[in-house]
């Protein structure tokens, strides 16, 4: 296996143990205080659509089928209030913090990558945005994770590898 970028060299343990608690405070900030607040007007629309039919979400142009079938599927599993609606959303902006550390460490290094997840973590907008029961943290996870793939392919092109 030729050296790239995220070589075994450059994976330390210290390095996992740190993300692991960057993506605990990253936990910890999203999913704090998810319903205390009602809901407004965008996510209002959010609301509107998961309590409408499944082949209503496939007419939605503002958000998309993919984000109002998870959130309807997530509903009906748990029921629908604030939280629930917020919930997959922030579970979504907590997952984007280690794909944006493995999309960062494979561009530069592993200590640009926890400071890119750090501040990730902690940065208001984005704990904003994933507390929202709208699909931005969706679309986060939905552009770090592809330019992932297209990196470890531009690396070693070939049939299949873009996943290893």
């Amino acid at each position: 296996d030729p050296e790239t970028p995220e070589s075994a060299a450059d994976r330390t343990p210290d390095a996992f143990r740190y993300l692991l608690l960057i993506v605990a405070l990253a936990a910890g900030l999203r999913l704090c205080g998810l319903s205390t607040e009602s809901l407004w007007l965008d996510e209002g629309h959010t609301y509107f659509e998961i309590t409408q039919d499944w082949s209503a979400a496939f007419q939605d142009k503002t958000q998309g089928p993919i984000f109002i079938l998870l959130e309807k599927l997530f509903c009906q599993l748990f029921g629908v209030s604030e939280w629930t609606l917020r919930f997959l959303p922030a579970c979504f902006g907590i997952a984007a913090i280690p794909a944006l550390f493995v999309l960062t460490r494979r561009l530069f290094d592993q200590r640009v990558a926890l400071i890119a997840a750090l501040l990730a973590a902690t940065n208001p907008t984005w704990i904003h945005y994933s507390q929202d029961a709208r699909p931005s943290s969706l679309l986060v996870l939905a552009v770090v994770l592809p330019c992932w793939a297209l990196l470890r392919w531009l690396e070693q092109p070939g049939r299949g590898n873009a996943c290893r």
